[in-house]
Order: structure tokens, then sequence, then C-alpha cells
């Protein structure tokens, strides 16, 4: 029974991961960043799972943004803290990641000194540091500024990302407009794709709103091992409905 527990808590942690890292819910607007909240339903091999994700402005150019996952088994929750420092560029501050699954919990935070040029992970007692004289983002504020990239019609999107205790490179593809059905509508998008270099059998694609910010309102993804789907359920950008 205990091997079938653990094993239940890895599949699950797994699962919340997925849909953490897949879930790019930040929005723009051509000058700053709008406040939101968006409710997605999502599926992981067949299993139900929900998401929240709300962006709120805590003033002098500084925005929270907060995250749930759940399923019947548990719930991870993100917060991640950043500055947007011009129009199209948001830096990194702070971010923070707690799994609560199966009376299982699991701490993870990172911090960035700009001045110091300097970045701390931790997870449970573990810290590592890293050198940042170059861009680098948390795994929210990497979705953050690959959105205002899109919008601002730049050619490359490519971004270093703090992850796990480790830094990874982050590549995607703008395929082309979209117009999709969902439950909040028709609605013309930009369709999207993460480049997996270490693994071609990988597919990771998802749909931004041109009309909305740029919020994500569709995701599907597929490998060998797991299929998952992400698609918005209802959402409110500055106070206005989605659809």
């Amino acid at each position: 029974m205990f091997i079938s527990m653990v094993s239940s808590l890895k599949f699950n942690v797994k699962i919340m991961g997925f849909f953490l890292s897949a879930l790019f819910t930040l929005d723009t607007s051509s000058s700053s960043l709008s406040e939101y909240e968006i409710d997605y339903k999502a599926q992981y091999n067949g299993l139900d799972v929900k998401a929240t994700y709300t962006l709120k402005h805590e003033g002098d150019n500084k925005f929270v943004e907060y995250s749930s996952v759940k399923n019947i088994l548990g719930e991870i929750t993100e917060i991640s803290e950043f500055k947007l420092i011009n129009e199209d560029q948001i830096r990194s501050e702070k971010f923070k990641s707690n799994r609560t699954l199966i009376g299982n919990k699991r701490r993870e935070s990172s911090s960035f000194d700009w001045e110091k040029k300097l970045a701390i992970y931790t997870k449970d007692n573990t810290t590592k540091s890293f050198g940042i004289e170059k861009k680098i983002y948390d795994p929210v504020s990497a979705k953050v500024q690959l959105r205002l990239d899109i919008k601002s019609n730049k050619n490359s999107y490519v971004y270093d990302v703090l992850t796990k205790g480790k830094i990874k490179r982050y590549k995607y593809e703008v395929l082309g407009n979209d117009l999709i059905e969902t439950a909040s509508g028709n609605l013309d998008t930009v369709k999207v794709k993460r480049i997996h270099e270490d693994n071609k059998k990988r597919q990771t694609v998802f749909w931004l709103a041109r009309d909305w910010d740029f919020v994500l309102v569709k995701l599907n993804h597929r490998d060998k091992k797991e299929t998952y789907s992400i698609e918005i359920l209802r959402g409110f950008v500055s106070g206005n409905e989605i659809n």
C-alpha cells in the first residue's frame, strides 16, 4: 500500500507540475500589464484538473501572479513577483512554489539580486546560487516576456529560465493566426509552438487570444508518455469578460 501511495504521489506531482509550467496566462497591454483572473479546465491522460491564475498590480511597476492547480489528491500554488522595467521588458524578483499532495509537502523558491548579479534557488533545505550576467527568468516571468515579445512582433523567442535548480533554455516559434472555438466563444488567436530540441517527439502547441492581451486560451501537449490539454473556461482582463 505504501508503494502504491508513493507512486500515486509522484504521478500527481508530475501532473500538476505540467499544468503549472504549461499555463502561460499572463497578459499585456501596449504599455503595461493588465490585471486578470482566468479559470481553466484541463486533462492529463484522462484525469480532470482545475486551475486559476490571477495577476495583480502592487504599484511601482511591480506585479504578482498567484496560481493554483488542483485535483482530488492535492494542490500546487505558485507566486511570482516581477517588475515591468519598460514597455516590453520585465525583470524577475521572487518566485515560490508550494506542493501539498496526500499530506506530503515540497517547497521551492528563487530570488534575483540584480545589483549583485546573483540568483538563489532553494528546494527544501538545499540552496544553489547562479551568476546572472544576462537576462534570466523564473518559469512564470519567462511566459510574461514571451507575450510581450510576441505582441512586439520580435523575431526571436529564446529565454534562459531558472527552474528546478538548473538554468534551461526555452525556445518558441510563432506559427501564425488561428480562429478557434472555446467555452468563452470564438477567439482570434496566435498559434505558438515550443521547440523541444532535446526530444523531437515532444509536441507542445498553444493559442494566445489576440484581442485579449494574448492570454492563453488553449494548449495541447503530447509525447511518448503523456498527453494533456488545457482550455479556458472563463476569464476577465481588466474587469472585462473574455468573449
